[in-house]
């Protein structure tokens, strides 16, 4: 038994490493095709470039061409802007030379201020100096004692130059006053309009000389290029530009799959070694049987997927006679069940209906439950709770009609507004088993009891 176990193991591990290398196979064959068709695409993209090389070299020249006509424009309003600015100041230049002979006067009187001021602060030194020495009576330079000659004599100065200082008049404010005035004087200054405007007057001529001929290179770069698509051939090289970044990929993710099915071949190998060396009549018959297994279930898988088909198809052709039976719509053609077993209405063309109101909502998963119902071995009752809500006359008058036909047993939950008794159940009226009515009792209890129509 033992023996068998691993033999089954075995097998299976054999068969599970089968189904990875055929699929890795397979993922190698897409990727090969995926290369060669982008490599087929990238060489015809080469072709497509190098035939259109000069084209190319034509659009970015006018690429260039279109980008100096921008900068030129903005250098010519610019130089625009500074010339009506060198216009608007131009009066400066007229007032240069009164200026110039303002600024000469208080300059001259600066100096005068400025010599006046020199020569009393020398005295008032010498004052100082005199008024010390007769103060100390000795010399500063020999340390020796004046005589009383020589202090009488520097008493004499000392008065004379009291005098002088007291004489003094403080021209510091008034230099100070003169110093502004030629402050002022200087930001006034000469802006030298003339000689600018001459200069801006050439450039501005030499810009537009330049922007005039680059706009004629414009249009004729554009007459060459007419009737071709120059954002065409931008696309083709960054899409050739791509495709040689994908082909990289491609051949890195084929490397990775050779490899993978190269190991995976190796284990497959020794598993069947593995497999061929349990000898013996024994491990022979497990083999078989564990085939045989293997077989059987993949029938039953077949045959379990074929009756799901069959019995959708079976489904979908009862619910669309339901449906057609039902529908106030005679072009519908019925409906179609899709591989998740949702439903959609088909119309005359066959083609899916996208929109679709509640009532016919109502009449699809009516038709569906009827399909599902007369599919299985025996038909059930249908039980149908406040159904007629959201139809109209015709569509309920078809309902009616149709499901008491087609089921074993029919129960309608109806509230007093929903259905007219009178009329609505007319033609069903000898197939009504009975009739019953729900009655309120009290706020907690209700009663059921027989009634007639």
């Amino acid at each position: 038994m033992a023996q068998i176990n691993s033999l089954k193991g075995a097998a299976q591990d054999s068969e599970r490493l089968t189904t990875e290398l055929e699929a890795r196979e397979e993922d190698l064959k897409q990727l090969a095709d995926t290369l060669s068709n982008t490599r087929t695409r990238r060489e015809n993209l080469d072709e497509e470039l190098e035939a259109a090389a000069s084209l190319i070299a034509l659009d970015e020249r006018l690429k260039a061409a279109k980008q100096k006509v921008g900068e030129l424009r903005t250098a010519i309003d610019e130089k625009s802007d500074e010339r009506r600015k060198v216009i608007s100041s131009s009066w400066l230049d007229m007032l240069s030379a009164k200026i110039s002979a303002k600024k000469s006067s208080l300059l001259a009187q600066q100096e005068t201020l400025q010599e006046s001021s020199n020569e009393d602060a020398i005295l008032s030194n010498r004052l100082v100096e005199t008024q010390r020495l007769l103060e100390t009576a000795t010399c500063p330079t020999c340390q020796q004692q004046i005589s009383d000659e020589r202090r009488e004599y520097f008493g004499r100065i000392v008065a004379k130059l009291e005098e002088k200082v007291a004489r003094q008049i403080d021209a510091s404010s008034d230099l100070r006053s003169i110093m502004m005035k030629l402050s002022k004087l200087d930001r006034i200054g000469r802006v030298g309009a003339k000689d600018r405007l001459q200069s801006l007057e050439k450039e501005l001529r030499t810009a537009n000389v330049n922007l005039q001929k680059t706009e004629n290179a414009i249009v004729e770069l554009e007459d060459k290029i007419e009737g071709s698509d120059p954002t065409a051939l931008t696309r083709k090289r960054l899409e050739r530009d791509e495709k040689l970044r994908e082909e990289g990929r491609l051949t890195e993710d084929i490397k990775l799959v050779k490899s993978d099915i190269q190991k995976t071949n190796e284990k497959l190998t020794v598993l069947q070694s593995r497999i061929r060396g349990m000898s013996g009549g024994r491990s022979e018959r497990a083999t078989a049987k564990v085939t045989l297994v293997s077989e059987l279930h993949d029938v039953f898988d077949a045959s379990i997927e074929h009756l799901r088909d069959q019995l959708r198809s079976t489904v979908e052709a009862k619910s669309s006679a339901a449906f057609r039976a039902m529908t106030t719509q005679s072009a519908y053609q019925g409906l179609k069940i899709n591989e998740n077993y949702g439903l959609s209405i088909l119309d005359s063309a066959g083609r899916e209906v996208s929109l679709r109101s509640a009532g016919a909502e109502q009449v699809v998963a009516l038709s569906l439950i009827d399909g599902l119902n007369r599919t299985g071995r025996s038909t059930g009752p249908v039980i149908m709770d406040t159904p007629f809500g959201r139809l109209d006359m015709q569509h309920r008058d078809n309902i009616l009609s149709y499901l008491p036909s087609v089921t074993s047993q029919f129960v309608l939950l109806v509230h007093s507004g929903e259905i007219r008794p009178e009329t609505d159940l007319a033609s069903v009226k000898d197939k009504i088993g009975a009739v019953y009515k729900i009655s309120e009792i009290s706020e907690t209890q209700s009663k059921v009891e027989r009634a007639s129509i």
